[in-house]
């Protein structure tokens, strides 16, 4: 029965991968059809110097610390405080103000979930998600995105929405473990892909 649950989950996994990857696959057909002039992900000649040092933390160094900050709380447990040291670490690291005000209420919703008896808001998810999605702004230069318009942000960030969807819905149906291996495959494909169309 164990065995077959965890097939199952295998299973799930594997598939939710592959329609991901198509969805990567399309989401950059899209940008090459429409010819969408994006802004790139800052990457400098230290990074490419560094590839594989720099893909380890990509891969999974960024994954965990991710998943313990925005999935990790989505269910209360006794380790929320983890989820709280690396929030204030990124309010630190942010030097984006808007971001770390967000971080910030974050962290203060995480508390107050966690002194409560209640069950984890949809609204929490939704928020979670959302500071998920919005804190790889740090990702690009300000300037590029604040002459952006609002469509083409939306696009820009839609394959960080949809991970976060989807790791939140592994950490609440499966675990946060799923949720980690997820992330770290992911991020693993975005990588390959990189390297194979550049």
């Amino acid at each position: 029965m164990i065995r077959k649950f965890v097939k199952n989950k295998s299973i799930i996994l594997i598939g939710v991968l592959l329609l991901n990857l198509g969805f990567l696959l399309a989401y950059d057909l899209i940008k090459y059809y429409f010819k969408l002039n994006l802004p790139q992900v800052n990457i400098n000649e230290n990074i490419m110097n560094k590839i594989f040092f720099y893909s380890f933390i990509f891969i999974l160094i960024g994954p965990i610390l991710e998943e313990l900050l925005y999935r990790l709380p989505l269910k209360k447990n006794k380790y929320s405080y983890l989820s709280l040291f690396v929030g204030v670490i990124y309010v630190i690291i942010f030097d984006f103000l808007p971001i770390r005000i967000m971080l910030g209420l974050y962290l203060a919703s995480i508390i107050y979930l966690q002194l409560t008896k209640r069950k984890t808001p949809n609204l929490f998810i939704f928020f979670s998600i959302l500071m998920f999605t919005i804190s790889h702004i740090g990702n690009y230069n300000i300037i590029d995105l604040k002459l952006m318009n609002t469509a083409g942000l939306i696009f820009l960030f839609l394959p960080q929405l949809v991970v976060g969807i989807i790791t939140s819905i592994f950490r609440l149906k499966f675990s946060f473990k799923y949720a980690i291996f997820y992330h770290s495959i992911y991020n693993l494909i975005v990588i390959l892909l990189a390297i194979i169309i550049e």
